[in-house]
């Protein structure tokens, strides 16, 4: 038993001094290091570029820290605290995130791809331009989430909230469960990809665009030829 637990002491230092070890070329600092690995809890931490790939971290609290540019592939951060992180161009291919909170998060030109996002919350986070293709969202709540540009193709999508989502853009191709009623509670714009026979109303913004173009059109129809 002692053996045992002097092994897990000794593997938890390896890794507060590996991540140490490269925290003099990026911007997050030792003490937040240790803490994280001390406390799973890092509130308002900055782990900007750190480098979690494969970790685990399940049920830790990150709650408004920046981890811009991270590096997490394949981390498992499983009913976690994220609300409010800044994670803007963070690798999470591959992350298990289920059940976490990610509500009001910076996620803009995130990878998400192939993620676990079973059950998570993702309310009113900004998902501007994120690679979400192939990733499992299903009974996640995307309502109110920016989700402009962003990539889906192949996710599952069932049972998924999207109550005020803005999809302008977006591609959903491909995308398993996703039903019409779902749309009916989102908007997006012309540029929206959707699979066969579904549709989307679009956002005011887009609207405002297409009859700017359409008065346009009809303007330039109407004028004279000389």
């Amino acid at each position: 038993m002692a053996k045992a637990r002097l092994r897990g002491r000794l593997a938890s230092l390896a890794v507060v001094w590996l991540l140490i070890g490269t925290a003099g070329a990026m911007a997050f600092s030792e003490s937040d290091i240790i803490r994280l690995q001390q406390a799973r809890e890092c509130f308002r931490c900055d782990l900007r570029g750190i480098d979690l790939s494969q970790q685990s971290w399940i049920r830790t609290n990150l709650m408004e820290s920046t981890m811009s540019g991270a590096k997490m592939a394949g981390i498992n951060l499983e009913d976690s605290n994220l609300d409010l992180v800044k994670m803007k161009g963070a690798d999470l291919t591959g992350a298990r995130l289920r059940f976490s909170i990610m509500g009001r998060a910076d996620l803009r030109g995130v990878s998400l791809r192939g993620a676990d996002l079973v059950g998570a919350l993702l309310k009113y986070s900004d998902l501007r331009d994120a690679d979400l293709s192939g990733a499992n969202l299903s009974a996640a709540n995307l309502a109110q989430s920016n989700l402009t540009g962003a990539r889906l193709t192949g996710a599952n999508m069932f049972n998924v909230k999207m109550q005020g989502a803005n999809l302008s853009g977006a591609d959903l191709t491909g995308t398993l469960g996703l039903k019409q009623s779902q749309l009916n509670q989102s908007c997006g714009s012309l540029g929206t990809r959707l699979p066969e026979g579904l549709w989307v109303a679009l956002c005011d913004r887009a609207r405002e665009q297409e009859e700017d173009r359409l008065r346009q059109q009809a303007a330039g129809q109407a004028r004279p030829r000389r």
